[in-house]
């Protein structure tokens, strides 16, 4: 991530997998986990947490 979104653009963000960069068992299929500037999220979709 080359710029953070503000603050307030992440009020509310919810990370859904903890392994970022890696595949992570809370993610769907054991898919990859990233940080999206406000949380860490699965690549593919939702995660467990």
């Amino acid at each position: 991530i080359t710029n953070t979104p503000p603050v307030s653009a992440c009020q509310g963000a919810k990370s859904t997998c903890w392994s970022v960069g890696m595949t992570d068992w809370d993610c769907p299929n054991n898919e990859l986990c990233c940080f999206d500037g406000c949380a860490n999220t699965c690549y593919f979709g939702p995660g467990k947490i």
